[in-house]
């Protein structure tokens, strides 16, 4: 008898120290888990901040207007955008700031509500976050006016 309580003894020993080890198992679970969890939690942060970044960079509400070539809209060479070609219809001119963000000459712009464009020209430096259409008459871009659109860059 006293042979079945030593065995049962250490079976109850050896049960207890694996209780003994899940709950330590257990616990580094909990722990590793939490820390997951914090890593997860910066991450969606840094891509939040990633994201706002890359709207900012390539989706703008801008100020759109429109322009013609002629010399009371332009500088001395109406005819001759910077990009040293003749304005067309699907070109547009970018306010500096955007130009400096990257908006520069050659790419394409989406500008919602009126379709893909070409950025060919600058706008005068009083103008920020604003684009202006190429219109070939003055009273196109009259009637067209002024207003706020959202315009994303297309790399």
């Amino acid at each position: 008898m006293k042979i079945i309580n030593w065995i049962l003894i250490i079976v109850l020993l050896i049960l207890a120290q694996g209780v003994f080890r899940q709950g330590e198992t257990i616990g580094i679970q909990r722990k590793v888990i939490n820390l997951q969890e914090g890593l997860i939690s910066r991450q969606a942060a840094y891509i939040g901040e990633i994201e706002g970044l890359l709207d900012r960079t390539y989706k703008r509400d801008v100020t759109i207007t429109a322009y013609t070539a002629s010399a009371s809209e332009c500088d001395g060479s109406p005819h001759q955008t910077a990009m040293m070609t003749r304005p067309r219809a699907g070109t547009v001119a970018v306010s500096r700031d955007l130009f400096d963000d990257g908006w520069t000459f050659g790419k394409k712009v989406y500008i919602a509500g009126h379709g893909v464009f070409t950025i060919g020209d600058l706008m005068a430096e009083r103008h920020t976050e604003s684009i202006d259409m190429f219109m070939g008459s003055r009273r196109e871009a009259v009637k067209f006016g002024r207003g706020v659109v959202r315009a994303v860059l297309i790399m």
